[in-house]
């Protein structure tokens, strides 16, 4: 199975609306890099920090992603199986230029239907919004679509 590697963004997110469950519901191994422990907050129960990635790639990464994006995207490439949970535009393009599974937090809140922990994906994209989570329309309904909730 593989390591979960989420940003600080999913954890944020799936914290306002109760649902950070849904990481260890998915992932036997859920850990933090120390950037994204840093910008967090104490890592929440059953989320190990991981050791700090190597520092060369991190330094590379800096230049377009913040540091917990950075140390997610350095520690990944550092692990044979991993999927790194990444919002962020840039973080993703530069997770995908290195080969890396990536998926955000709407793709996460849709593995967790596929996989029965969840009933329906819209109350948890509508509390997202609600949150402060930024999607496009276009996210939003392809998300519904994809979960046959149209």
């Amino acid at each position: 199975m593989p390591v979960c590697l989420p940003d600080t963004s999913c954890l944020i997110h799936l914290d306002r609306i109760d649902r950070l469950d849904l990481l260890r519901a998915l992932y036997d191994d859920v850990r933090i890099p120390p950037a994204v422990r840093h910008e967090y907050g104490d890592a929440p129960k059953g989320i190990e920090v991981a050791s700090a990635p190597e520092e060369m790639l991190v330094r590379l990464l800096r230049r377009t992603v913040d540091a917990g994006e950075a140390e997610v995207i350095a520690r990944a490439t550092e692990l044979d199986n991993s999927h790194a949970i990444l919002d962020d535009a840039a973080a993703r393009r530069e997770a995908s230029e290195l080969e890396l599974t990536v998926l955000g937090t709407v793709g996460l809140i849709l593995r967790a239907k596929q996989a029965g922990h969840i009933s329906a994906v819209r109350p948890l994209l509508d509390a997202l919004q609600g949150s402060g989570f930024w999607m496009s329309d276009a996210l939003y309904q392809h998300a519904l679509r994809r979960a046959g909730e149209e």
